[in-house]
């Protein structure tokens, strides 16, 4: 993980959040998606690996707040 593309991944949120609220739920997803794959985050909460991926965390917990509140 390298901070130039956690930043890519940052970026791309603050874009969908602009984008309409049609949008911004699938996009959001897809996003959440991506960064699973990418940093092989589980399904289940794990300690070790939020010890291990603080700021891949705190981004991917940003988005999912995010995707709740959109919801709403």
């Amino acid at each position: 993980m390298s901070q130039k593309e956690l930043q890519l991944y940052r970026e791309r949120f603050i874009e969908i959040m602009w984008a309409s609220k049609e949008v911004r739920d699938h996009r959001i997803t897809a996003l959440m998606d991506d960064m699973k794959k990418v940093y092989n985050i589980p399904d289940l909460y794990s300690a070790a690996f939020e010890f291990n991926n603080p700021e891949v965390m705190q981004l991917y917990r940003e988005i999912s707040y995010a995707k709740d509140l959109i919801r709403r």
